[in-house]
Order: C-alpha cells, then sequence, then structure tokens
C-alpha cells in the first residue's frame, strides 16, 4: 500500500508550488501500478490551486475512471473533499 500523508507538509495545503511538490511524490508512487492513498488527516485547509496541482491535473492527464481506480482519498473533512470535487470537475469540463 502507497500512502502519502498530507499532513507531513502541513495543517494547511495552499500554494500551486506544494502541490507541484506533492504531485512529484505521487507520479512516483503512481508507477508502480499501486493503489495510491492521499490521507488528509489534519489537514483543515486545501485551496483550490493545491487542489487543482496535485488532483486535478493527474486527473486531465490518466482519466477519471484510472484516477478512482487508482487513487483512495481517506481521512478528508467536508471542507477538503468539496475543493478536491471542484479541482476534478474543472478539469474534466475544459
Amino acid at each position: 500500500m502507497n500512502r502519502i500523508i498530507l499532513s507531513e507538509f502541513g495543517n494547511t495545503l495552499g500554494t500551486r508550488v506544494l502541490g507541484i511538490e506533492v504531485r512529484s511524490v505521487f507520479n512516483e508512487l503512481f508507477n508502480q501500478n499501486d493503489t495510491i492513498f492521499l490521507d488528509f488527516n489534519n489537514i483543515r485547509v486545501v485551496t483550490n490551486s493545491f487542489a487543482d496541482e496535485l488532483i486535478g491535473k493527474k486527473v486531465k492527464e490518466i482519466g477519471l475512471d484510472t484516477f478512482k481506480n487508482s487513487v483512495k482519498i481517506i481521512n478528508a473533512n467536508e471542507n477538503v473533499k468539496s475543493v478536491i470535487k471542484k479541482s476534478i470537475k474543472d478539469r474534466i469540463v475544459s
């Protein structure tokens, strides 16, 4: 099991630069063809910019179905879930 514990990057995830940093870790794990768990435990805030860099762009790259089959988002509060859903929607519509 591959798990990215996002609280290791802070409890507020707010910049595109940080999103790019975390996505590089994500991409290394993704290439191993195993389920990746994005663990949002203790994350209070995620900005649209961060979510777009980490999740939205990956969904655009690999497709929503592949993303859903390969990535599990765990321990996200309702606000974080809302931002993630928006980032996915914005990328699959564009």
